[in-house]
């Protein structure tokens, strides 16, 4: 492991352990910072030496068990986070309602990709059962058992939305303050993937995705979750 991932991977577990919120939102905002200005800094320096061998695309699985019915949520999150990284993501849906999620890019991206969808899919998942233990709970104090898993599965989905929007704001900035060209060098490298998936891949159209339940306030709880990408105070 080096330096930066041996730092970027401290940064992501005190994210994901401490039990101050202000504390990991520092920690979270560092590590996608210190990822995404690596990999730009990457593309550029491969942008640079077209006489050489570039960087291979690789294919990576990254599979999410079912578990209480929030597979098709935390997937979402991956699907959303790969474009920040120039990374293409696919997926496949298991027998058990579980989920695989293909991610295809540069190796540098993708292990990136995975190591930030790993972290926050986790983080999702404990967020969601915190909330609904105080916020939720209290909001809709009537909600049947079936009800309540709607409203966790909704806070995830919000969580990835709040994520996602982060994460391009990160990128975005990232990218203005890089040199000059940097974005059509991003443009290229993701059309190297886009070309690599169409010599090697068949891919079809994904299902329409069906109008799911849930809670406002789950929404707007998750939303705000995910962008700040803090970890709850333990479940009790």
């Amino acid at each position: 492991m080096s330096s930066l991932e041996a730092k970027i991977a401290a940064l992501l577990a005190k994210a994901e352990n401490t039990t101050h919120p202000a504390e990991a939102e520092v920690f979270m905002a560092k590590a996608e910072e210190l990822m995404l200005k690596h990999g730009i800094e990457r593309a550029n320096l491969d942008a640079k030496r077209p006489g050489q061998k570039r960087e291979d695309i690789v294919t990576v699985r990254i599979t999410i068990k079912n578990g209480h019915g929030y597979a098709a949520a935390m997937a979402t999150i991956a699907h959303y986070l790969a474009p920040s990284f120039s990374v293409r993501s696919l997926q496949t849906i298991l027998h058990d309602g579980g989920r695989v999620v293909w991610f295809i890019g540069h190796q540098s991206d993708v292990e990136k990709a995975e190591t930030l969808a790993n972290s926050l899919t986790e983080q999702s998942r404990k967020q969601a059962l915190a909330w609904w233990k105080t916020e939720g709970k209290d909001t809709h104090p009537y909600y049947t058992d079936n009800e309540a898993y709607l409203a966790r599965r909704e806070f995830i989905y919000a969580f990835a939305s709040g994520a996602r929007s982060r994460l391009e704001e990160t990128r975005n900035r990232v990218v203005e303050e890089a040199e000059t060209g940097t974005a059509l060098v991003l443009v290229e490298r993701s059309a190297l993937v886009d070309s690599w998936i169409d010599d090697n891949m068949e891919t079809s159209k994904g299902r329409r995705t069906s109008r799911r339940r849930g809670s406002f306030a789950a929404a707007t709880a998750g939303k705000q979750a995910g962008r700040d990408a803090v970890t709850p105070k333990a479940i009790r």
